[in-house]
Order: C-alpha cells, then sequence, then structure tokens
C-alpha cells in the first residue's frame, strides 16, 4: 500500500512494536496498518485486534487473527500469509476457520459447499 506521506511514494509502511505499545485508544475504534492488508484495530477499551481484509470469489471479506500481544506482529504477518496460501488454492480462510471451530466442538461441518 503506497504511503500518503510526501517522499515515500511507493514504499509501503509496516508496524513495529514501538508503533504497537504506543498506540493508545480513542473515543472511537481507529487502526493502525501493516502490510498486505493486514492491520491492527485500537478498540475504545484499549483491546488491540489483528485483522486482514481480503476479496474471495469478487466479494470484500475480512478476518479475525487474534488479539495483541497473544498473537504477536510476526505471528499476525504468519497467518495472514497462510489466509493468501488458501485463497490462492479457492480456499475461503474465513469460512475454513469457522468449519474448523464447529469440528473441533464435535459438530458436523455443514456450512457451504464441500471442497
Amino acid at each position: 500500500m503506497p504511503s500518503d506521506r510526501p517522499g515515500l511514494a511507493g514504499k509501503t509502511t509496516i508496524l513495529t512494536y514501538i508503533q504497537i505499545n504506543a498506540a493508545k485508544p480513542r473515543e472511537k475504534a481507529w487502526t493502525l496498518s501493516d502490510s498486505q492488508s493486514l492491520y491492527l484495530v485500537i478498540q475504545p477499551n484499549g483491546s488491540k485486534l489483528w485483522r486482514f481484509n481480503y476479496r474471495f470469489l469478487d466479494k470484500q471479506k475480512k478476518l479475525h487473527l487474534g488479539g495483541w500481544p497473544t498473537i504477536s506482529l510476526a505471528e499476525a504477518r504468519a497467518r495472514r500469509d497462510e489466509a493468501k496460501k488458501k485463497i490462492a488454492n479457492g480456499i475461503d480462510p474465513a469460512l475454513d476457520k469457522k468449519r474448523a471451530r464447529i469440528a473441533a466442538n464435535g459438530l458436523p461441518a455443514m456450512i457451504g459447499p464441500v471442497s
């Protein structure tokens, strides 16, 4: 994602641990962007949540990756990369995550078409 700061055209910005730790809650939720559609949502209550935006079958979707600091910056990037591999293989990562959660609870996965 190109930067909107002068002199940095064409460059991507990536998050650092310093930026994440310094991020303070505001009246409304706000985001800190990393690279390749990964970002951190800072909630008014102070929680920090990893999200990944992607397109699947021409629909814009959002994958919830977990909360900071439980999910580190490196782990969030790894999860984003895993999701991108699934998308490349024709698998919706959000639907796959939901199926896995249902299977872990011992219920039959009856969500969407069988791949």
